[in-house]
């Protein structure tokens, strides 16, 4: 009977042990790695055969004469985001309102001033009202942004114009940072080197978005949201 009671004994104990050893162990946070695409196998290019047996430029020959610039869908091209912005707005209200009155009451003609028993009186009365606001108000706003991004063509409207969007990831010490654009651009805006500028691009949706330290310590704590939303002053 000792000798059982000494094993349910230690056993308990064994699993005590091992329960606070696994507790006292807190795993390793690794970071997840970038979505990968998958690997295709390379595939070898289609040379269509000159024209001419004996001549000395053909289809894999570099493009000497020919416009390189983005112009069909899947094209690429590079976008210079250059954006500033300034916003200014000022309001002032000056008012003002002054209002005196005066009045004096009589009865047929008869006064308490001429009524002897009530002693000198007067039954005129009069007031006076002085109002004053004055507010003013100011607000400016700045914004910059300066990258560069690649974009691919997505659609060529009937008129020529080229509808392109762009996205890069980055991640350092673990921030990330997205840099997306959309926009409609005309070919005559791209310049030789195949570059745009986003100010040439219409209807144009810039988006620029962290995550993780830097984005998080920009923000308020829960508590100071809450003591903000239900203050009443």
């Amino acid at each position: 009977m000792k000798i059982r009671k000494w094993l349910k004994m230690f056993s308990a104990l064994a699993l005590l042990i091992s329960c606070l050893s696994g507790c006292a162990t807190m795993p390793e946070h690794t970071a997840e790695p970038f979505a990968q695409f998958p690997a295709e196998p390379p595939q070898k290019p289609r040379f269509h055969e000159s024209h001419y047996a004996a001549s000395l430029w053909d289809n894999r020959s570099p493009r000497f004469f020919e416009d390189l610039r983005a112009r069909n869908v899947g094209d690429l091209l590079t976008v210079i985001v250059s954006e500033e912005a300034t916003a200014k707005k000022k309001g002032e209200t000056n008012t003002e309102k002054n209002k005196t009155l005066s009045a004096a009451l009589n009865f047929f003609g008869l006064t308490l001033d001429d009524d002897k028993k009530f002693g000198k009186s007067s039954t005129s009365y009069g007031g006076s009202l002085k109002d004053k606001f004055d507010s003013t108000g100011e607000i400016i706003k700045e914004d910059s942004m300066t990258a560069y991004l690649t974009a691919r063509v997505l659609a060529v409207e009937p008129n020529g114009n080229l509808v392109i969007r762009g996205s890069r990831w980055t991640r350092v010490t673990g921030e990330e940072l997205q840099i997306t654009l959309e926009g409609i651009v005309r070919p005559e805006d791209i310049s030789v080197n195949n570059t745009v500028l986003s100010r040439n691009s219409a209807d144009a949706r810039i988006f620029f978005n962290g995550r993780r330290p830097i984005n998080t310590v920009q923000l308020p704590g829960w508590v100071s949201i809450l003591l903000s939303f239900i203050s009443p002053f």
